[in-house]
């Protein structure tokens, strides 16, 4: 089962999902099988062709004799970080009132049972989500914990807790909570202890962006800023946010940049130097917000440059050398895994694409995550297996996890499938970073589609797709699209094509109606992106040679043009418009998440108007 999920080969096979269950149901190990399940499902590993969801392995376990509600509930904390659909407040939901409903069913009551109830809560208490029609406070979470007997593992649950509330400035005891507080905690282990020393370092590093941020952005001077959503700059994959990877923000929508006029929380870009600097107030991903400061509060960012630089001493490198400053572990450990199997064939299978290749390529000064193309499945899960056998959880003073889940494609409109990878820390499994990839075999690599450019930390040049032949593939898309809305929408009219997934409303179409709307809501996914990227050509020329970028930015422009008359005069178009209007006049939102599901749908609206 370890060669198997780690890619190792064993007596010089490499080792399948269908030979391990099948040893295990030989020797009659139904737990340890039902345990695997687990494991493939929280690393997107297919079983016999197919992906197993939850209810699979929940089975798994209630095939075998004896309370496994721990080992399910587990199962599906891990699961909150990673939702399986497109709309991740209603996944989480169902996947915690399934978990929530198990741990109140089980038979056995141990200190293990109650831990977990404490992590539910806090899952709750993250996600904004309800337990008996009432939300959850810090103070709840924190009553929790002091009920469990004392033991070093639910001290480091205690650690972790405080950290969590120091980050988010969450209240305790009617105050805000201080570092002080979080240090105090470890007075709970022994001092020089090598727990005591994990812990310690692990807070310091995250701590002190928090302290820094804090005297910058929330003093006297506290500047006005713009949010925007984070998002992939990539329309084809979803982002672990739940929305489609940048297809959450037109930066040309006014209805958007009025919506996002607000003050800084989570996550700041500090200018330094001419070059956007990415500062994280939480380690785990959050709220997917970035900042850009607006003319009011550029000159407060060029004041704040030496302060910056003389609290996190900050070498900022020149030219391309700026962009790795604070790329995550996960993230620089990632790259250069990739290059690494890059070498290995004559031609690269694994390209670096999105908003981050663009910003490598001088395409644009800032960028918002990584994304990642693959022209095969077997690339990738070779990148899945050397990742996969960086963490574990084995022994670790800090227990990390990577996992992986699968995001649905759909060949009938050119929707690549596509994969979210997280990297979650701590007890309570919060996510502290993560990066997308997609599946699409319609990319040619050749010379002119690939630039490489060399990074601090990076042993070899990343190999990036280049911005000609990413808007090429963004071409293709909309002319599929406008070639084909009539004939796909009789097929699904007829029910040959059952749904097309990823389109944040009418995912679990109940006619044929909602079928074809999803279609609709896809199209003006891909007619939002291919928005961005002409605003992002028409903010100027960097020093590069175009020819074959220009060719295809003016194609690009016909393309989008054509596709929005298209939708305009779609013989559903108003039956569409009507529906999603409908849903957002009586739509509740229970959390920020779900406020900005809405606002970001009204702006779509806006991109397809009335023929």
């Amino acid at each position: 089962a370890e060669c198997c999920l780690r890619g190792l080969p064993l007596n010089g096979q490499q080792v399948t999902p269908d030979v391990v269950v099948k040893d295990y149901e030989c020797g009659g190990w139904l737990l340890e099988r039902a345990v695997f399940y687990s494991q493939l499902a929280l690393n997107a590993r297919e079983l016999n062709g197919c992906h197993l969801d939850n209810q699979t392995v929940l089975k798994a376990f209630n095939e075998i004799p004896g309370d496994h509600s721990s080992l399910q509930t587990e199962f599906l904390v891990k699961r909150l970080n990673q939702p399986q659909g497109y709309d991740e407040a209603d996944e989480a939901h169902d996947v915690f009132q399934q978990a929530w409903t198990i741990l109140n069913n089980a038979s056995i009551k141990d200190d293990e049972h109650y831990r977990l109830r404490c992590i539910l809560k806090f899952k709750a208490m993250q996600h904004e989500l309800k337990i008996d029609h009432q939300r959850v406070s810090a103070e709840q979470v924190l009553q929790l914990i002091k009920t469990l007997r004392r033991s070093f593992h639910n001290s480091r649950l205690h650690f972790f807790f405080l950290a969590h509330c120091y980050s988010a400035e969450l209240v305790l005891d009617g105050c805000v909570v201080k570092r002080h507080q979080v240090m105090d905690s470890l007075q709970k282990f022994v001092k020089g202890s090598k727990l005591h020393h994990a812990l310690k370092c692990w807070f310091e590093e995250c701590s002190g962006e928090v302290d820094v941020l804090n005297e910058m952005f929330l003093g006297s001077r506290r500047p006005t800023v713009t949010l925007r959503p984070h998002s992939s700059e990539r329309g084809e994959e979803t982002s672990s946010s739940g929305l489609a990877s940048g297809d959450q923000h037109n930066a040309a929508n006014p209805v958007m940049e009025s919506f996002f006029q607000q003050t800084i929380s989570t996550e700041y870009f500090a200018l330094i130097d001419d070059s956007w600097v990415k500062f994280t107030k939480c380690w785990y991903h959050r709220n997917d917000v970035v900042m850009s400061t607006s003319n009011s509060s550029s000159t407060y960012c060029d004041d704040a440059t030496s302060n910056i630089k003389q609290l996190l001493k900050i070498d900022i490198p020149a030219d391309q050398d700026q962009q790795a400053s604070h790329l995550s572990p996960l993230i620089k450990k990632c790259l250069g895994i990739i290059q690494e199997i890059n070498e290995i064939y004559r031609q690269p299978p694994i390209l670096i694409t999105g908003s981050f290749s663009r910003h490598l390529q001088g395409f644009c000064k800032e960028y918002n995550d990584i994304d990642i193309v693959f022209r095969t499945e077997e690339a990738a899960r070779i990148l899945f297996e050397k990742l996969g056998a960086q963490y574990t959880e084995l022994g670790a003073d800090i227990p990390k996890q990577m996992m992986i889940n699968a995001i649905p494609g759909c060949s009938e409109i050119q929707l690549p499938k596509a994969y979210n990878i997280h990297l979650v820390e701590g007890d309570f499994r919060t996510k502290r970073t993560g990066l997308q990839l997609s599946i699409d075999d319609r990319l040619v690599v050749e010379k002119e589609n690939v630039a490489a450019v060399y990074m601090p930390d990076i042993e070899r040049p990343v190999k990036c797709l280049s911005v000609a032949a990413e808007i090429q593939l963004m071409n293709r898309t909309l002319e599929y699209l406008a070639d084909n809305l009539a004939p796909l929408t009789e097929l699904l009219k007829k029910g040959i094509i059952i749904n097309i997934p990823r389109t944040i409303l009418f995912n679990t179409p109940q006619d044929s109606e909602e079928r074809i709307y999803g279609l609709l809501m896809r199209s003006l996914l891909t007619l939002n992106k291919a928005k961005q990227f002409i605003a992002l050509h028409s903010e100027g020329k960097p020093n590069y040679s175009f020819g074959q970028l220009e060719q295809q930015q003016q194609r690009l422009n016909e393309l989008t043009e054509n596709l929005q008359k298209k939708l305009s005069r779609h013989s559903y178009c108003a039956g569409f418009k009507r529906r999603v209007e409908a849903w957002l006049s009586i739509a509740h939102h229970f959390n920020d998440y779900e406020l900005k599901r809405k606002e970001f749908i009204k702006g779509l609206l806006v991109i397809m108007p009335p023929e």
